[in-house]
């Protein structure tokens, strides 16, 4: 296709290119798009056992209104064929890491918390909002100084918020933790298995968005993928389990793990002990280059940009390989001859 090519000299057509010239390459590939299921994932009924389970009494304001609320934003039922369906898996995944929601004052509201260290990510999470149908905040900043080492250092953060009851009890439907992800019980939502591989790419690339440290190497070797959570002390088997779920879902993209370590002790001024759990992923290449070239990260521009020329550089080095192998099967052939 004569389509133009991003170049040092600006977009420049095919057939004005040359071999040997610059060109700009994306390399990200993604997972091939399968048309998803009309399977209902939520239905209204699973929303009303929701507002059940929260003391909403049918008949009541809470408990109509936001079923009613719903159905106007054309929620119900959600099937995986739903075309919204893509922009809650990625909040989902999101909001599993750096996000937290829960209903607080008196009057119970609703509300979704999400913070970064980028604006920019943040706003690609509001688009994400608009386009469910909810209105988020504007987004703030807030700034903490801390003096590590003697040193005085500015910690700046974003964060917005979406007051939204009838999101946050679809959201706990969907299967996210409501309050502390740290004190309580939760695996990765089961719907989520049986979902076709682009989707459940979504919610892990925004998880790992989140959560998942960015391509790091040391003496010209990358550095093996940490994921980490933090967990209460009664809490840490539940843990593992959800990382184990995570690991499951990175077989299907042939990316592999090693071990769950446990790490990092933490005593809080009440006494509440807390540890550190950590998924460490295979530093092997080939499972490299399928993490950040099949799954990626979604909501984080830095660890996306990092990633892709992680991955080039990882093709790069496989294509040197394959000319080394090759070179080296042609040398028995070559002494043969007398050449050298």
């Amino acid at each position: 296709a004569d389509h133009p090519f991003y170049t040092p000299r600006g977009m420049v057509p095919l057939k004005f290119l040359s071999e040997g010239d610059e060109v700009a390459i994306y390399p990200f590939e993604g997972v091939v798009y399968e048309e998803p299921s009309n399977e209902i994932i939520i239905s209204e009924d699973d929303i009303k056992k929701t507002l059940l389970e929260l003391g909403r009494k049918p008949g009541s304001v809470g408990f109509e209104q936001n079923l009613l609320v719903l159905k106007k934003r054309s929620l119900l039922p959600l099937t995986y064929k739903h075309t919204k369906l893509p922009y809650l898996l990625k909040i989902i995944g999101f909001v599993f890491g750096d996000g937290s929601m829960n209903f607080i004052g008196k009057r119970g509201d609703g509300i979704i918390h999400f913070s970064s260290r980028n604006k920019e990510d943040l706003e690609e999470i509001r688009k994400d909002i608009i386009n469910i149908g909810y209105t988020p905040s504007p987004i703030h900043v807030s700034q903490k100084t801390l003096i590590y080492k003697g040193e005085k250092r500015v910690y700046t953060s974003y964060s917005f918020f979406v007051n939204a009851s009838s999101l946050v009890i679809l959201l706990k439907s969907l299967g996210v933790p409501l309050g502390k992800k740290v004190f309580q019980k939760y695996r990765r939502p089961e719907w989520i298995r049986r979902a076709p591989l682009w989707q459940k790419r979504l919610f892990l690339a925004a998880f790992f968005g989140a959560e998942l440290t960015k391509p790091l190497s040391r003496r010209k070797k990358f550095q093996p993928p940490v994921l980490s959570m933090n967990k209460a002390e009664n809490f840490l088997e539940n843990g593992k389990e959800f990382l184990n779920d995570i690991s499951e879902l990175l077989k299907e993209f042939g990316v592999e793990t090693i071990r769950i370590t446990q790490r990092r002790k933490h005593v809080s001024k009440s006494g509440k002990i807390t540890w550190m759990l950590e998924l460490v992923f295979s530093s092997k290449l080939e499972s490299l280059k399928k993490l950040w070239s099949r799954i990626g990260f979604e909501y984080n521009k830095e660890k996306t940009y990092v990633a892709g020329i992680a991955t080039q550089y990882l093709k790069y080095k496989e294509r040197i390989w394959e000319e080394k192998r090759k070179a080296i099967d042609v040398v028995p052939t070559l002494l043969k001859e007398g050449l050298s």
